[in-house]
């Protein structure tokens, strides 16, 4: 029988988690652009633990808001010390947790993909429709516009991620996918095939 072998993959360095962090959060800026703002991201990105998906998440999470307190604020949450049962990490539960209530309520809702399944835009801004999480504008096409940027916003901060990039589906890596359904428990439950 044949085995596959397995690679541990390496955690990144502190300082290649701040590379990568600085290019979420500050998008094509320069981040020399903020000097107040590369030294508490870099102590961010150290909390990242060298996880790659842990740096994205944060920066997306940044890049919302680029103001010292707010970076300051992130940094020194109670958040990072919380030890919670379900094994999610402290820097996506940071993630959802800064999300507006809008978005956390579509977020959540995505905990019924099972892992690895790939999802399309419209589908996934039909669905959020059909369960009345996006709100009632004048027209339909107006509501399925709200629905696009909810996603793109989720997307851009690395909680939704292309499968592909030749191809227009969507997954959820799977610590994220654990994290909604961490965050989804007590209002729904999912059936597994």
């Amino acid at each position: 029988h044949n085995t596959i072998p397995i690679h541990d993959l390496e955690k990144l360095s502190d300082e290649d988690c701040w590379l990568l962090l600085a290019k979420h959060a500050f998008r094509n800026e320069n981040p020399g652009a903020h000097p107040d703002l590369v030294e508490i991201g870099k102590q961010i990105a150290r909390k990242c633990d060298g996880l790659p998906l842990a740096a994205k998440t944060l920066g997306g999470l940044l890049s919302c808001n680029l103001d010292y307190k707010e970076w300051n604020h992130i940094l020194n949450s109670n958040l990072w010390d919380l030890q919670h049962a379900d094994s999610v990490l402290p820097s996506l539960r940071l993630s959802y947790h800064y999300l507006p209530a809008h978005l956390k309520r579509c977020f959540a809702y995505c905990s019924i993909f099972p892992k690895d399944y790939e999802f399309e835009k419209e589908n996934v801004i039909l669905l959020w429709v059909a369960e009345g999480l996006i709100p009632q504008p004048e027209s339909e096409k107006a509501m399925e516009e709200v629905g696009e940027r909810y996603f793109d916003e989720l997307l851009s901060r690395s909680l939704f991620q292309r499968s592909r990039l030749d191809q227009p589906k969507f997954t959820m890596h799977d610590l994220i996918n654990d994290l909604a359904m961490s965050l989804s428990r007590k209002f729904c439950f999912r059936l597994d095939q």
